[in-house]
């Protein structure tokens, strides 16, 4: 096997972790504890160079392809089978720059701008070396050409950035504003509605029981149905038609099974959701969103082992690892004495850390291969701007 492009990867992996840790040095070091900019920002050019300035990934020339056609306000208008904010970026830039490699450039280099945005106003919250370490490990690479949806996924990851920040209707908006950049982020919209609906006051006492139960029955009706209502919107709306090629390739299929791999994949939250609701001090409409949302993560991510239009949506769910995991560690360190339950706050945080490299192997053992559909075993590097 060819060594050259998994040695690559691994060293951007290796340098922008190296980085991140480097925050979290400064601010042990700092009288003030404040994130140093220096750190922080090479954490985020080292994977942007590398992302931005590729053309490597199996559907970058299909994206090239839908820019190049689809670039007139009369296409924004017409055009029915891409998402609009898409075709609004492609329009955009298509006036600015008249070439598709720069219009995906900025939207390569936007959706990592609004990730690591989210991960700055969370600053005193997150363990950034966490946050960092779970991007690069599990999406990143992925990142290099499914672009509409890693656009979709960073505005959810500010999203959650802004409702952890008791600033729900901005996190809302921002939420809607990633629907229109891939459809696939309404799975995430449900879980945001469903907790404002739960948890309709972030001062109350207790959570409304009632609503709750609700929420969980309508919940496991749609999951149930969900084969049945993608089939109907497909059909009834033209915007979804470019979906049907992953429906019609389930038609007539039954489970595939459990997918095992995911309760492996969650396990983690479950353990740190579990002792969250055990302790107290946490706020209790917090521990409410992040449970909604990592359910909906791990509900949607064992459908798409029946259903293939949801394979991808685990990039929706990205902040279930790359926010709640990492909150929790630093709430522990800041607010807990250090320890809760089995482990100490660095026991955990360790812990976390192989977590993630077990993930990184996943994701090369399954994209990063010469028999990978993906298309990321040869790295190229290109300027766009030529």
């Amino acid at each position: 096997m060819n060594s050259s492009p998994v040695t690559l990867y691994l060293s951007i992996v290796f340098f922008t972790c190296l980085v991140a840790y480097g925050i979290d040095i400064y601010r042990k070091k700092a009288i003030v504890k404040r994130t140093r900019p220096f750190f922080f920002i090479m954490a985020f050019l080292i994977p942007a160079i590398f992302i931005t300035f590729t053309d490597t990934g199996t559907d970058y020339y299909s994206y090239y392809g839908i820019i190049e056609s689809r670039h007139t306000l009369r296409d924004l208008i017409d055009d029915v089978n891409t998402e609009p904010l898409f075709t609004l970026w492609s329009t955009i830039g298509w006036g600015l720059w008249g070439n598709p490699h720069m219009v995906i450039w900025s939207m390569k280099l936007g959706s990592l701008i609004a990730l690591f945005c989210s991960f700055y106003f969370l600053r005193d919250k997150i363990d950034l070396f966490l946050a960092v370490t779970a991007y690069m490990c599990i999406a990143y690479f992925l990142s290099f050409y499914l672009i509409s949806i890693n656009l979709a996924a960073s505005f959810i990851a500010l999203a959650v950035a802004f409702i952890i920040k008791d600033k729900y209707y901005k996190g809302l908006f921002l939420s809607l504003i990633a629907c229109g950049f891939h459809y696939s982020a309404l799975l995430a919209l449900v879980p945001i509605l469903a907790y404002k609906f739960i948890y309709f006051d972030s001062n109350a006492k207790k959570i409304s029981k009632f609503r709750l139960l609700l929420v969980a029955v309508i919940a496991i009706i749609v999951f149930y149905s969900f084969a049945n209502i993608a089939l109907s919107l497909v059909s009834s709306y033209e915007q979804l038609e470019h979906y049907n090629k992953y429906l019609e390739s389930m038609s007539g299929e039954s489970s595939k099974g459990l997918g095992i791999v995911q309760f492996l994949f969650y396990s983690p939250i479950a353990y740190l959701l579990y002792y969250m609701y055990k302790n107290k001090q946490y706020s209790r409409s917090l521990f409410v969103f992040f449970l909604l949302f990592s359910i909906f993560g791990f509900a949607s991510a064992e459908l798409g082992y029946v259903i293939p239009i949801l394979i991808r949506s685990f990039f929706i769910f990205l902040p279930v690892f790359c926010i709640v995991l990492p909150y929790y560690i630093n709430s522990m360190k800041c607010e807990n004495g250090g320890k809760q339950g089995l482990f100490s706050w660095r026991q955990l945080r360790l812990l976390a850390f192989l977590y993630f490299i077990f993930r990184l192997y996943f994701t090369f053992s399954e994209h990063i291969k010469p028999s990978a559909t993906s298309d990321l075993y040869t790295y190229h590097f290109f300027n766009p701007f030529s």
